[in-house]
């Protein structure tokens, strides 16, 4: 096996690895960590005496409840080992992977104090991390002014941000308003406008251009007579159909060159640590990540690619002024300021492990080209490697267009150029791949021909004969961090497509796909 470079060694160690060869420092450092916590429990109060005496311990009744605990613990953790492995290079489904060494140990840490991030009375230490890894999150986007705060994940994120939209808004108007969104946008946007008490209406879809990125001609046009008030403007820097980033850059011009002051979210909660990528070759993509520096708020996912444990979101203004926006407070909570983060948050009771597991990855990993940045670099250059050789070893595969980030997604051209046959043998790859009987996953999207015409045009070049509405496309989330080497690129690239190849040869599919 080719060496690795000292770069991607450093890299490694801050992983467990698919077959747990960093085991020795984990179980080290849990012990360590463990057998601290104990300490200095014992040694905190020592004169208040103990509340479990030695003759407790030997209690039968005691050591049969221990017993069975440990039983039952023993269960549950064999229950899970029936789980998808998502920490092998093999799974390359959802936008879910392997757990950092510095996400996982954070938490954990936390989560032995169990703070309440609510307030500095219920947790002085939990906040003031949250507010430190809140900073590196601003300064890798080079906000010098920003203001957030962890969330339970993406959905609570932008639900955050309708709220402070609708907040600038008087009563008169946010009941007319509309929130204008790329047609690819998360279904969590039209969630928060229900829970809000939005209308259907009040949700105004923008088309999507040729690549499947919002369009910029048919904003001009919305934004030019449109005659509602606007609540704002949400665009995606990494979609999750297919990873794709809108032109935020072109977004942000249309609203300078009609002078208007929309507010401009942009949801980024898979591909936002791309900022931390530095001289791509990827023009665009540098464009439209030098374009976040002057947005006004964005949604940020440190459980998909900080490689940190669910459940941990991030809402971040650019302008700590545009974070505030409510006054409400709580007599028996002990609150310095009415601007502290719990009062804003739309949950009181916030647990810290997020908060701890992003502020370790930040201070170790680090959010820079050099740490997280290298290995999401690796991760597009893996996508690379993936898409020319699938090409070469497998006849018929068609790639959609607008993959920016580190998402495959593909179709199968058949001889009978029928949609409906492609769509039966997509299905067909799908279901002939089980990770658990040492194949690979992989995750399948149908995509509305309707809402996405520039898919349907992409097939009408390649002379598809429509006798179905919607396109089924196998996709493919490259984030493994052990995807980040050429060595293991290369075994799993071609094991892939040999195992894909072979199916391709299999029985043909029958009928058309429902």
């Amino acid at each position: 096996m080719k060496s690795c470079s000292p770069e991607d060694i450093s890299l490694k160690s801050y992983f467990l690895g698919p077959q747990s060869e960093g085991s020795d420092f984990l179980r080290t450092t849990l012990v360590n960590l463990l057998d601290e916590y104990i300490n200095w429990r014992r040694s905190l109060f020592p004169e208040d005496g103990i509340a479990i005496s030695e003759t407790d311990r030997k209690n039968s009744k005691y050591l049969s409840n221990q017993n069975d605990l440990s039983a039952l613990v023993n269960k549950l953790s064999n229950e899970f080992k029936k789980e998808i492995p998502h920490f092998s290079p093999r799974y390359m489904g959802h936008m879910f992977s392997e757990t950092s060494l510095p996400g996982l140990l954070g938490h954990i840490a936390a989560l032995l104090h169990n703070p309440n991030n609510i307030s500095k009375e219920s947790s002085s230490v939990g906040l003031k991390i949250e507010s430190d890894a809140i900073e590196a999150l601003c300064e890798m986007f080079h906000w010098k002014n920003g203001m957030g705060h962890l969330t339970s994940g993406g959905t609570l994120a932008n639900i955050e941000a309708l709220l402070r939209m609708r907040s600038r808004l008087s009563q008169d108007k946010w009941v007319t308003a509309k929130l204008l969104t790329s047609s690819a946008a998360h279904y969590s946007w039209k969630k928060g406008l229900k829970i809000l008490g939005f209308p259907d209406s009040a949700l105004l879809e923008v088309s999507l251009d040729q690549y499947g990125r919002i369009s910029i001609s048919h904003l001009k046009t919305i934004l030019k007579e449109i005659e509602d008030p606007i609540l704002g403007l949400v665009t995606l820097f990494g979609s999750t159909e297919r990873g794709s980033i809108d032109d935020i850059a072109g977004v942000n011009a249309a609203l300078a060159e009609r002078k208007m002051k929309i507010w401009h979210h942009v949801d980024a909660a898979y591909g936002g640590f791309y900022a931390c990528v530095k001289n791509s070759s990827n023009s665009y993509l540098t464009k439209q990540t030098l374009a976040l520096r002057k947005i006004d708020s964005l949604t940020l996912d440190p459980h998909k690619l900080g490689y940190v444990p669910y459940a941990c979101g991030t809402f971040i203004c650019r302008d700590s002024k545009k974070y505030f926006y409510n006054d409400i407070e709580a007599p028996y909570i002990q609150f310095k300021s009415a601007k502290e983060v719990g009062l804003q948050s739309i949950e009181g009771s916030r647990p810290a492990t997020g908060a701890a597991a992003t502020w370790l990855t930040a201070q170790s990993l680090g959010f820079n080209s050099k740490g997280l940045g290298r290995i999401l670099t690796m991760h597009l250059d893996a996508k690379k490697s993936f898409q020319r050789l699938l090409q070469k070893k497998v006849k018929g595969l068609l790639f959609t267009k607008g993959l920016d980030l580190n998402i495959l997604c593909w179709t199968v051209i058949p001889e009978s150029r029928r949609l409906s046959k492609s769509n039966a043998w997509v299905n067909q790859i799908f279901h002939s791949l089980p990770l658990l009987d040492k194949k690979y996953f992989v995750s399948k999207t149908s995509l509305a021909l309707k809402k996405h015409p520039w898919l349907r045009q992409q097939l009408e070049k390649e002379g598809f004969i429509f006798d179905s509405n919607t396109c089924h496309l196998i996709r493919m989330t490259l984030m493994n961090p052990f995807l980040m080497t050429k060595e293991t690129q290369a075994k799993f690239t071609d094991d892939f497509a040999d195992v894909l190849h072979a199916i391709s040869k299999s029985e043909r599919p029958k009928g058309k796909s429902k």
